[in-house]
């Protein structure tokens, strides 16, 4: 009854929450396989992207968030997305689109589209409108087709080889440009017949015609060379961008009059004197020179750039690039460098880092497209700018453990086994804090499954004999010096060494369903390890990895476990159906903590920062998130050793403490069978020096309960204490920050008392 009594008399101490707990936030990185991009000429803030993975998404607020976006009559989907938007030159508020054959119309901003079907043998890829006319041109890569009927009927008027981009001139609705592999082909029929236009014969893929003068054109191919004709290209002259990237496109800016953008493969370069002279205009761009696929810009000056690799926005009508909001990329591992510190999320394109919690999430040094493949990351525990990255190189079949420093900048690469295949187990010894292992799978062609490092990773041995074990995972047993289990991919069994790697055994593992990728051990508690197969789902040990138990939670090839670091049976796990799942009995039941979206997207890596309480999560294809309050409890620290080493661990058990839960219980454990003890709960945290300890809880004074402990009376670590305080439902009680902390009498210590750690715990809506 006084444990009930002093809980219920919180609310008189409650302030209102003042963040949602549980809230997921996107941190990015921002990216994914985008083509194309419009901007309403109406309101700028709209905008419409196409992307390979999504479909087409929307924005109303000028690319800061985008949502999924299902018009009528226009397929979208897998293997099906617009090429290419762009907007009637008769009538700005008629918006084109290109997907497969189809040429799409709509007048009310995408919402509703009618179709005209053009019989090409290949997708359209280029389209273009007659001002003031009624003729229609649509490209695919080797047919030209025609309609003079307002894109009612279509007729093929032209075959080439390799075409690009297809444009009439704004001032003479009688000329259309087609850039081609054999050169410049020019109509002077309106798009009825096309001829190669004086002595441009190179591969060309971009065109652009001057808005005033269709006599005035420009055309771009391969090695950075734009070519200027000012005759409609009887002669030309030549320009030099000083790179060996092609020119895939031009487009003329709707917000700076004259200015001429040339979107080449990986860089951007402007003109605002007719060519006299091209500017570099990819700053803010990231170094792994992301593939540019079309600009659009906004009435507003804001300009905006799709690539294969993310979504950029400029403002104020010049670069820098901003990458911004198109959460679609696939993540595979997730760490947190430091306490309150950096969020590393990996991919196959390298690593990306935010600054801290909720921020961001940008490339670091090691980001680019060829070679950088990262399936796992091990932070340094003493240096947390220092990772250990676990992956394969650019030959896809070179298992590799690279060494990154200064954000990523600097690379080493101290372990590269060609052959390998791909290193996808990569752990750190928690007891012997300099030892690591890296897993190899599939391991052909002879090469080692495992190697061995003493050094954090600086030097790796291949461990002798294992030859084609096709590790996945890897766990050392936090309890036991030397214990180390490495899941083997291809067979299910497990391997086990007693001596830190050097010799194994088999152990028989459990009954798979599928390609086994995940084992970790509990940190928290002696002889529990968990494991996951693709097929049978997650599974459970309780005697260190001998007999196994299936779970009722189905799993992927990246699926994950982020542990409460002191809270036992406390974690979280990225299951088989796009949800992480919080188990706080150790796995037997569990609760939904996260939905990944879109449907389809998996949860993949985590990781749990046990200063704030936030979960970083990793998605396979909606980049990485952060999940505000995903822990409510904190373990504060500040515990002090008593007579006989022993140290009190103050924890929670039951579900967690939320509105309403009558079963919230606080324990405490190895303390001095039959010691006294005071369990106090207070609303601040202290943080002062006491007992050889640190005092993290203090007033004001919400309850202070006086028990003895049970156990073995004056036996050192056998005393424990539980006590149940069950949460009213007092809605002001929410977001509630509560400290506990136990004080136990000790007569053999220095200060005659030990303090447990204490316990920040966040009352849960």
């Amino acid at each position: 009854m006084k444990a009930l009594l002093g809980l219920a008399a919180l609310a008189l101490f409650a302030t209102p929450a003042v963040a949602q707990l549980g809230t997921p936030i996107s941190l990015g990185p921002f990216g994914g396989n985008l083509l194309a991009v419009d901007v309403d000429p109406v309101a700028p803030q709209t905008l419409l992207v196409s992307t390979w993975q999504d479909g087409l998404l929307r924005s109303t607020n000028g690319g800061n968030a985008f949502a999924s976006f299902q018009p009528v009559g226009l397929p979208v989907g897998f293997g099906l997305f617009v090429a290419r938007f762009l907007r009637n030159p008769n009538d700005i508020g008629e918006l084109i689109a290109l997907a497969g054959t189809g040429v799409y119309r709509s007048t009310d901003g995408g919402f509703n589209w009618t179709q005209s079907l053009v019989p090409a043998t290949n997708d359209l890829r280029w389209a273009a409108v007659q001002p003031g006319g009624d003729v229609w041109l649509a490209s695919t890569n080797a047919e030209v087709w025609r309609s003079d009927d307002d894109a009612a009927s279509w007729s093929l008027v032209f075959n080439g080889s390799s075409l690009g981009q297809l444009v009439f001139a704004p001032s003479d609705p009688t000329r259309a440009y087609l850039a081609s592999f054999n050169g410049l082909r020019v109509s002077t029929d309106a798009g009825a017949t096309f001829n190669a236009a004086g002595a441009a014969t190179t591969w060309l893929k971009g065109v652009a015609v001057a808005p005033g003068d269709a006599n005035t054109v420009f055309a771009g191919g391969l090695q950075g060379r734009i070519k200027k004709s000012t005759n409609g290209g009887l002669t030309w002259s030549d320009t030099l961008l000083g790179t060996s990237s092609s020119i895939e496109f031009f487009e003329w800016d709707t917000f700076i009059p004259g200015r001429l953008w040339a979107g080449l493969l990986d860089r951007l370069y402007i003109t605002d004197n007719q060519g006299a002279s091209w500017t570099f205009a990819s700053q803010g761009l990231p170094p792994s020179q992301p593939i540019v696929t079309d600009l659009a810009f906004g009435s507003n000056g804001t300009q905006y750039l799709s690539t294969e690799d993310g979504f950029f926005r400029a403002t104020g009508g010049v670069p820098p690039w901003v990458l911004i909001g198109v959460p679609s990329v696939s993540m595979f591992d997730a760490a947190i460098a430091a306490p309150g510190g950096k969020r590393l999320a990996t991919n196959n394109r390298g690593v990306f880092a935010s600054a801290g919690p909720f921020a961001p999430m940008q490339p670091t040094g090691w980001v680019f497209d060829f070679g950088a493949h990262t399936n796992k990351v091990v932070v340094d525990p003493n240096n947390p700018d220092r990772w250990i990255l676990g992956g394969v190189g650019a030959f896809f079949d070179n298992a590799t453990v690279r060494i990154a420093t200064n954000n990523g900048a600097t690379i080493q690469t101290p372990l590269e086994s060609f052959g390998a295949g791909q290193v996808r187990g990569l752990a750190l010894d928690p007891i012997g804090s300099t030892q690591m292992l890296a897993g190899m799978y599939p391991a052909d062609f002879g090469q080692p499954g495992l190697a061995r490092s003493t050094d954090l990773g600086a030097a790796w041995i291949p461990v002798a004999g294992s030859a084609g074990w096709a590790t996945t995972a890897i766990a050392y047993d936090p309890f036991t010096a030397g214990r180390v289990l490495a899941l083997q991919g291809l067979t299910g069994n497990i391997r086990e060494s007693s001596d830190g790697g050097l010799t194994w055994s088999v152990l028989p593992g459990w009954s798979i369903g599928g390609t086994p990728w995940m084992l970790l051990a509990d940190p928290v508690q002696p002889g529990v390890f968990y494991g996951a197969d693709d097929g049978a789902g997650l599974q459970r040990s309780l005697d260190g990895g001998v007999t196994w138990s299936t779970l009722v939670e189905s799993s992927n090839e990246r699926s994950d476990i982020a542990f409460h670091p002191s809270i036992p049976g406390l974690f979280w796990f990225s299951n088989g159906d796009g949800r992480v799942r919080v188990t706080t009995d150790g796995g037997s039941n569990f609760a939904n903590a996260f939905t990944a979206s879109p449907a389809g997207v998996l949860a993949a890596g985590l990781d749990l920062d046990r200063s704030t309480g936030g979960l970083l999560i990793a998605t396979l294809g909606s980049s990485a998130w952060e999940l505000f309050g995903a822990s409510p409890y904190i373990d504060l620290g500040g515990a002090s050793v008593g007579a006989g080493a022993f140290t009190p661990r103050h924890f929670p058990s039951g579900p967690l403490a939320q509105l309403g839960n009558g079963g919230w219980v606080l324990e405490v454990d190895r303390l001095v069978g039959g010691a006294p003890l005071i369990l106090h709960l207070g609303l601040s945290n202290l943080g002062l020096p006491l007992a050889g300890g640190v005092l993290g809880t203090g007033e004001p004074t919400v309850l202070a309960l006086s028990a003895v402990a049970g156990g073995a009376p004056g036996a050192p670590g056998a005393g424990s204490f539980a006590v149940g305080l069950p949460i009213p439902s007092v809605p002001s009680l929410a977001g509630l920050d509560l400290f506990t902390q136990v004080f136990a009498f000790d007569a053999a210590s220095p200060f005659f008392v030990v303090l447990s750690n204490g316990l920040r715990t966040k009352i849960l809506p």
